[in-house]
């Protein structure tokens, strides 16, 4: 393929990195799969490419930018699922809170009332 078609592939990646850091920052994790694989086939698509057998600017800046946003969202998906599993501990310990809660029986009615007498 020519080189302008490999330079349109890099930004069409790049492109959907952003999507998928937003979709990491707003938590829409329903979106995340399908952006990721659609990154994944383009990237796929890249690699049948061959790089530019001459120095090209804007391929390299392109290069370094996508390995960049690689890097961030590997920080950004590592972030993310600290965050998950914290809420994960958290929404245990609140079930746990909840059934011991459950589990205790009321007093009994005469003890409310002596309690409200004197």
């Amino acid at each position: 393929m020519s080189a302008p078609d490999t330079l349109s592939l890099l930004r069409e990646i790049l492109d959907l990195g952003e999507a998928i850091e937003r979709t990491l920052i707003n938590q829409a994790f329903e979106q995340l799969h399908e952006l990721v694989k659609q990154r994944g086939t383009l990237i796929d698509q890249l690699r049948q490419h061959e790089p530019p057998s001459d120095f090209d600017p804007e391929w390299e800046v392109l290069r370094v930018a996508l390995t960049a946003q690689h890097r961030r969202l590997q920080e950004l998906m590592a972030e993310t699922e600290r965050q998950l599993t914290r809420s994960l501990v958290a929404l245990e310990q609140y079930k746990q809170a909840r059934q011991s809660y459950q589990d205790e029986t009321p007093p009994r009615r005469s003890v409310l009332r002596a309690g409200l007498q004197g």
